[in-house]
């Protein structure tokens, strides 16, 4: 009896010793295949991995290849840049080329005419219009017979710039101020300069004020209004009307100085007396003075002097 129940007893304990091993066996297997499956993954991240691998260098490659591109417009660039430049310097030199300043006996010439004061005689000696007092003096020996400079009067102060008296060693000043040539020996081809001095010579000169007066009585006359003068002050100067930058311009000077001029009348007075041909004492005042500063400005502007 008792052997019967060691054997059961070990029967038991191998029965459940069986039941662990079958436990066991099936989380050993479960344990196979998780790990299984985990290598499978693992495998599949791998290749995902050398895809990812492989398109970031594809990416890298195109990123530099486009670096490259980038690099070689910006050299294109930087070359039509530099060809653009080359252009636009020979556009301007060729532009400068044709825009050349009149001569100065043009210049005067074109004044004279526009303000209806040139005279058209042809041929005679030569006339001696308005220049600053002393100069012949100064420049001559005392010995000389033309020390003493008397300049002309009448019509004879308007004529051609071709009949200007040339004394040799004291031009005309403003002859020397324009580069005009020295006539003591032949001249191919005039020099060109630009100074303050000539500016100041084209705003102040007498007989330039003189004209610009003049020009601006004659647009008071023969225009009715401020646009139709301004129409014909540049259909006379350069043979077409002012666009609207130079009307718009024009305008404002006109009417900075139409209150300058109505708060300082003896100004305007002064300014209106210049010269030797009386002002037509008609004309308002005001008006006269600030159309004379507009004209004076544009006989001294590129409107007037550079031939195009």
């Amino acid at each position: 009896a008792q052997l019967a129940a060691e054997t059961d007893n070990l029967n038991s304990l191998i029965n459940g010793i069986e039941k662990d091993m079958l436990k066991l066996k099936k989380r050993y297997e479960a344990a196979v295949e998780e790990r299984n499956y985990t290598g499978i993954q693992l495998i599949d991240r791998n290749d995902e991995l050398c895809i990812l691998y492989e398109k970031s260098n594809m990416q890298q490659a195109v990123l530099k290849k486009g670096e490259l591109a980038i690099r070689e417009r910006e050299e294109e660039i930087r070359m039509q840049e530099l060809r653009l430049v080359d252009v636009i310097d020979s556009a301007l030199e060729t532009f400068r080329d044709r825009l050349q300043r009149e001569g100065v006996e043009v210049l005067r010439d074109i004044a004279l005419w526009a303000s209806e004061l040139l005279d058209p005689h042809m041929g005679g000696e030569g006339v001696k219009p308005y220049q600053p007092a002393g100069m012949w003096k100064a420049l001559s020996h005392p010995a000389s017979n033309t020390k003493n400079y008397k300049a002309d009067t009448g019509r004879m102060v308007y004529r051609r710039s071709l009949y200007v008296y040339w004394k040799r060693t004291s031009p005309h000043p403003m002859m020397t101020l324009f580069d005009a040539p020295n006539r003591e020996t032949s001249c191919v081809k005039r020099s060109r300069t630009n100074t303050p001095l000539q500016s100041l010579g084209l705003l102040n000169e007498t007989q330039r004020v003189e004209m610009a007066r003049m020009f601006a009585e004659r647009l008071l006359k023969e225009r009715a209004t401020d646009d139709q003068r301004l129409d014909l002050l540049f259909t006379l100067l350069a043979c077409r009307e002012p666009n609207a930058a130079e009307r718009d311009a024009c305008n404002r000077l006109l009417d900075s100085m139409r209150k300058r001029y109505a708060e300082a009348g003896n100004d305007a007075d002064a300014l209106l007396n210049t010269g030797e041909v009386p002002r037509d004492k008609t004309l308002n005042a005001t008006d006269h003075a600030a159309w004379t500063q507009l004209a004076a400005t544009a006989l001294a502007s590129d409107l007037a002097l550079m031939l195009f």
